[in-house]
């Protein structure tokens, strides 16, 4: 799975949504991502991760979605979400432009198998200061 790159004029997240969107896929470095300066590659994963989490999120289906559990960001990561939505909507990066910021859910399991398949990059970014693949 290859997230997409955005150049420093389509970046939406400023640098503490941005932590806030990494907190959001790896609580569990929490710490280490509080005190990372945020670069435009940092800014780029964290937005390409949320466009990739909605259209994930709609490959699931409506009946298999009810079993599901939603994740519950704080504030501070939903303005993001919502923000990055709205964008995205308007310049078609998502699959599916038919989705409503203000009443977008995401799915833990895709926040959970996004967060899986690119944890190497999260942890060589906070031990080199470099992404390596990304």
């Amino acid at each position: 799975m290859a997230l997409r790159h955005f150049a420093p004029d389509e970046l939406v997240l400023s640098p503490e949504q941005t932590k806030e969107v990494l907190i959001m896929f790896w609580p569990n470095q929490r710490n280490a991502i509080g005190t990372l300066s945020i670069i435009d590659a940092d800014r780029s994963f964290a937005q390409a991760l949320l466009v990739e989490s909605v259209n994930a999120n709609r490959g699931i289906g409506i009946v298999e979605g009810l079993f599901r559990t939603f994740y519950r960001p704080n504030p501070s990561a939903l303005s993001a979400i919502m923000a990055v939505i709205a964008v995205a909507r308007r310049r078609n990066w998502l699959s599916d432009n038919s989705i409503n910021p203000n009443t977008f859910k995401l799915y833990d399991a895709v926040r959970v198998t996004l967060a899986r398949n690119f944890r190497t990059e999260i942890e060589l970014r906070i031990q080199t200061g470099e992404y390596v693949g990304y």
